[in-house]
């Protein structure tokens, strides 16, 4: 449970490897906790969002996002200074800017 509360209270960069236009390809996932994630690949091309669910997460493409997320990943890896940054935060599975 602490582990959980943990992870919950804090933003948590991540990297998975997922099959992209039939190649695999690695992507950096932002956490907010277990209510929001975001996620981008190198490229900049793929980007999108996540949303925890009873089986796991859902996650939906959105490439419009990847350069807020990239930024949001630079700001929390330090590479920029803060700075705001508007990513969507879902309500029921459908995205609020």
């Amino acid at each position: 449970m602490q582990a959980y509360q943990a992870f919950n209270n804090n933003i948590t960069l991540d990297a998975d490897v997922r099959p992209i236009d039939g190649e695999k390809r690695e992507i950096e996932i932002l956490y907010l906790g277990m209510t929001q994630a975001w996620f981008v690949d190198q490229s900049g091309k793929y980007a999108g969002y996540g949303v925890p669910s009873p089986d796991g997460w859902i996650w939906v493409d959105a490439p419009a996002l990847a350069a807020p997320v990239r930024q949001a990943i630079e700001i929390q890896t330090r590479q920029s200074p803060p700075d705001f940054i508007s990513l969507p935060i879902t309500n029921g599975g459908t995205a609020n800017p």
